[in-house]
């Protein structure tokens, strides 16, 4: 059975002690009633908010885990104490089904408008497309780093939802250059299981743009079948 301690200098009690759960909360001490016979709810709407929360644990984890990338949330006043949190709160109301979707965003959503219009998987090959109105000349301009953010998940036998992300970034690139953009990929990361793979999609400016110097978030999302040639 699990114990309560008492923290040193303070004579705080935290931890259970039976079907009584001791803790902390705004410096106040809170005791609370565990059912002597607790278990986790199985039902289907359970299983789904427990994986959709995975999978954005697991999104917000990995974009912290860019420097680059974690600095932009750093400046962002969107709701939350550190970047971690802020992109937590960000992308939990955007998932779908349990899941991450193409809705869901790797840089706060205030950024300059994202050029790229479409992304086609073929193969081991990806092709990003872009297109420009008037209203983005001004991003002719400047120099990004270009970042792919790529997701996939499975569940495995007890419903649970098992996340992998990775990402490849392209540094310097001109836009007044491309119009399409070529990358060849792992075919082993794309093809070893069935799964929904969504590939997100950002820029990051050398020098600020209409203010910001990130762009907005386009996603898109593939099936992709287990050993594809």
């Amino acid at each position: 059975m699990a114990l309560a301690r008492v923290q040193k200098n303070s004579k705080i009690l935290r931890g259970r002690v039976g079907n009584l759960v001791f803790r902390v909360f705004n410096g106040k001490e809170v005791v609370s009633i565990r059912p002597s016979e607790y278990k986790k709810s199985t039902s289907p709407n359970a299983i789904k908010n427990k994986n959709r929360f995975s999978a954005v644990v697991a999104l917000a984890k990995f974009v912290n885990s860019l420097p680059e990338l974690s600095k932009i949330w750093e400046t962002s006043t969107l709701r939350g104490n550190n970047n971690y949190m802020k992109i937590l709160k960000a992308n939990l109301a955007l998932t779908e089904g349990g899941n991450l979707c193409d809705k869901n965003i790797i840089l706060p959503s205030d950024g300059f408008h994202n050029p790229v219009t479409d992304i086609i998987l073929n193969e081991d090959k990806l092709n990003l497309y872009f297109s420009y109105s008037k209203d983005d000349l001004s991003l002719l301009k400047n120099k990004y780093d270009l970042h792919l953010i790529f997701y996939k998940s499975e569940i495995d036998r007890k419903q649970k939802l098992i996340p992998g992300i990775t990402a490849q970034t392209i540094n310097d690139i001109e836009l007044s250059d491309y119009l399409e953009i070529t990358l060849k990929l792992s075919h082993q990361y794309f093809y070893e299981i069935n799964t929904d793979i969504k590939i997100f999609c950002i820029l990051t400016a050398k020098e600020v743009v209409k203010g910001k110097n990130y762009s907005t978030t386009f996603g898109k999302t593939f099936f992709i079948e287990k050993n594809k040639s």
